[in-house]
């Protein structure tokens, strides 16, 4: 038995690697190594199919609990034809959204009028609206409970007291109703929040230990003779898309072209 990783050996008996903790294996023909990452296990089943549905055996998905993510293994010997039908997948999805996208985009998303925010801004969002709402409503509600029981002098008689009070308190009502729609918005978007920041560390971990200018250079601007500083940003961008989606997979568009301008402001414009 001996370490996928570190190729120390181990006695008969030993399952794990002490090292690396990872599982052993008796033979090379049983390493299998990670093609790529997704945050959730959903998002990799497709793409296990469709390689099964290539003669690409014997993969399957595990989690990795320190990046917090799910990875699909293939065996070693099938990885650079695994990389290519994932190229192949990739754009076949990637066909079919735009399609999808022609179909039933808004007229002013498909002109680009789309801006990308994130969770963590629409959890503020529902917070700070929920905060008012409640705060209104229940302001509201003391000062006509107030009015009623004669601690405020508010004077009412007959038909227009019974109507100002229930108008008034039927629109306090509301909004406790909506501010508490809107703090219960506020919690989902805060779980999700919180994935995505998980998802984001991983991008960026995975980015700095992969990803440098030198590379990104040599591919963006190859055989290219004097271009412009804007064009090279293109280049240079599509080229950081193409990278990262092929180890993350099923990223929002809009999302990934912010991390994207992140990663290409950190590796360019503060140096």
């Amino acid at each position: 038995m001996f370490c996928p990783k570190c190729n120390n050996e181990y006695r008969p008996g030993i399952y794990k690697c002490a090292e690396c903790n990872c599982d052993l294996v008796e033979s090379e023909e049983d390493i299998k190594l990670p093609l790529t990452f997704a945050k959730d296990l959903e998002s990799l089943e497709p793409l296990r199919e469709f390689l099964e549905n290539h003669k690409i055996t014997a993969t399957e998905i595990k989690e990795n609990p320190e990046e917090e993510v799910y990875e699909i293994l293939v065996p070693r010997d099938r990885l650079d034809k695994s990389k290519r039908l994932m190229e192949v997948y990739l754009l076949s999805v990637k066909q079919e959204q735009q399609d999808d996208l022609d179909e039933d985009e808004p007229e002013a998303e498909k002109r680009g009028f789309v801006y990308y925010q994130d969770n963590g801004a629409k959890a503020a969002e529902n917070k700070s609206s929920a905060m008012v709402l409640l705060f209104v409503g229940i302001a509201g509600m003391i000062v006509i409970i107030a009015g009623i029981t004669g601690i405020l002098p508010i004077r009412l008689s007959g038909t227009s007291k019974y109507m100002t009070y229930g108008t008034m308190s039927a629109l306090f009502l509301i909004f406790i109703i909506m501010g508490l729609i809107s703090m219960k918005s506020y919690k989902v978007f805060a779980k999700k929040a919180e994935s995505e920041n998980s998802l984001k560390e991983s991008m960026s971990k995975w980015a700095r230990e992969n990803i440098t200018k030198e590379v990104i250079d040599a591919k963006a601007l190859e055989d290219c003779a004097e271009i412009s500083e804007e064009e090279k940003y293109f280049r240079r961008t599509e080229v950081l898309k193409s990278k990262i989606s092929k180890q993350f997979m099923n990223l929002d568009d809009l999302f990934l072209e912010r991390f994207v301008d992140e990663i290409y402001s950190k590796m360019y414009e503060n140096n």
